[in-house]
């Protein structure tokens, strides 16, 4: 059976000007926040969403945006991190 995934577009500006970026894929919002703070403080959400299965031609049975959550996980754990 297939779970709901949780993906997210994270970036970062590069010092010559140009923006990289990647694509987050986890089975909970905790692993995913994990993941992001893990891959440095330079690197900030895009956007973030919640994927219901089942993928047919590409697209998901349903995708809610998930994206002020997960910022907001992110900086309270970085934020947590430093003290």
């Amino acid at each position: 059976m297939a779970k709901v995934t949780y993906r997210a577009i994270i970036e970062y500006d590069t010092p010559s000007g140009d923006t990289k970026g990647k694509n987050v894929v986890e089975f909970s919002v905790d692993e995913l926040v994990d993941e992001i703070v893990k891959a440095g403080d330079r690197w900030h959400v895009n956007h973030a969403h919640k994927c219901y299965p089942p993928l047919k031609d590409g697209k998901y049975k349903k995708v809610v945006s998930v994206t002020d959550d997960v910022r907001t996980a992110v900086l309270l754990k970085r934020l947590n991190k430093e003290e």
